[in-house]
């Protein structure tokens, strides 16, 4: 037993010591913003933590992905989501710091606007607010629940409700109308619509064809045209395009789809 002692003593003043040597971590912050949208996606991660070798994250109330340890992406869901990090010391011992906690409070997406159309006008469903965007690109000053569009195109309006939550409409494609077009183009016409592979058009004056895509791009277009005209669109991506008509300084134009 006397024998036994001193290894006793050594074992409990080393085990004191490797303890003694845990230094816990202190500090830091937990990058979270305070609201956020259903459906929505948002980064949180956690800085300046003194000591930390790693962490132990809690996400309640979304679907969360690790991109590092101190790093996540989480997608809301319908309700409050509560983030709790442990940073922890592991290198000479299993110390842990305070936990870190933080709620961000989650409001709801306002209802989809639906887009319509009156003459030249793009009209919104009601909403708190409206911004309208060509394609991708947002409308400086567009910020009213109507629209005149200069250009043909994709459009969408954003809405907003008091919580800073935004939804946007489905994809309108507008064309420009024929309400004030020349009387000449009555005579004008075209054939088959929708079109698999050739489209004929039948004009009794000179004319020129400009087709374009739902961006404004110009995909074709020929000049100099008389009578039946036999246009190959069996390269073209299915959807919805529209043909400009062009005789004697004179403009129309149509709807045509691609299937």
């Amino acid at each position: 037993m006397k024998k036994s002692l001193p290894f006793l003593f050594l074992f409990i003043f080393l085990n004191t010591f490797i303890f003694a040597q845990c230094i816990p971590p202190t500090g830091g912050t937990l990058n979270a913003p305070n609201t956020g949208c259903s459906d929505r996606v948002a980064t949180i991660s956690v800085s300046g933590v003194s000591n930390a070798t790693s962490y132990t994250w809690s996400i309640i109330g979304a679907n969360s992905t690790k991109v590092t340890d101190t790093e996540y992406n989480i997608v809301y869901g319908s309700g409050n989501v509560t983030i709790t990090v442990t940073p922890a010391n592991g290198t000479n011992g299993a110390c842990t710091g305070s936990p870190l906690t933080k709620t961000i409070n989650v409001s709801g997406a306002p209802t989809k606007p639906i887009v319509t159309q009156t003459g030249t006008t793009l009209n919104s469903s009601t909403s708190l607010s409206y911004q309208w965007y060509l394609g991708n690109n947002m409308i400086s000053g567009a910020t009213a629940a109507t629209y005149s569009p200069t250009q043909n195109g994709t459009y969408y309006v954003e809405s907003r409700n008091a919580n800073g939550c935004s939804t946007f409409s489905d994809a309108f494609t507008y064309f420009t109308t024929a309400i004030r077009e020349d009387a000449k183009f009555k005579s004008f016409s075209f054939y088959p619509n929708p079109v698999q592979t050739t489209l004929n058009t039948v004009f009794t004056e000179k004319y020129d064809l400009e087709f374009f895509d739902t961006s404004g791009r110009k995909v074709l277009e020929s000049k100099n045209l008389i009578g039946e005209i036999q246009t190959d669109m069996s390269a073209f991506n299915k959807g919805i395009y529209m043909m400009k008509v062009t005789s004697g300084g004179k403009i129309a134009t149509r709807k045509m789809i691609i299937k």
